[in-house]
């Protein structure tokens, strides 16, 4: 599965859930983007980048915990601050 198909499969799942379906996409991409460790600025350069075995089941899972409705700062251990 490349970066951009993880990243619309994740979307459209959180754009089934009403509760998640306003920030479905910014939600799809953080997780996305903290998973594998990595800048918006490769993912939208390297679309095409095959996310490895262990990286694909780490955003499942971390996909699963967000359709639980955990906070994404749990989830990612990360809050933003300006």
């Amino acid at each position: 599965m490349t970066l951009r198909e993880a990243l619309t499969l994740a979307s459209h799942q959180f754009n089934a859930d009403p509760h998640l379906r306003a920030q479905a996409r910014s939600d799809a991409e953080l997780l996305l983007l903290r998973t594998l460790q990595i800048s918006r600025a490769t993912l939208f350069a390297h679309p095409t980048r095959e996310l490895a075995p262990t990286d694909q089941a780490a955003y499942e899972s971390a996909i699963a915990s967000r359709l639980r409705h955990e906070p994404i700062q749990y989830i990612t251990g990360h809050q933003e601050f300006y």
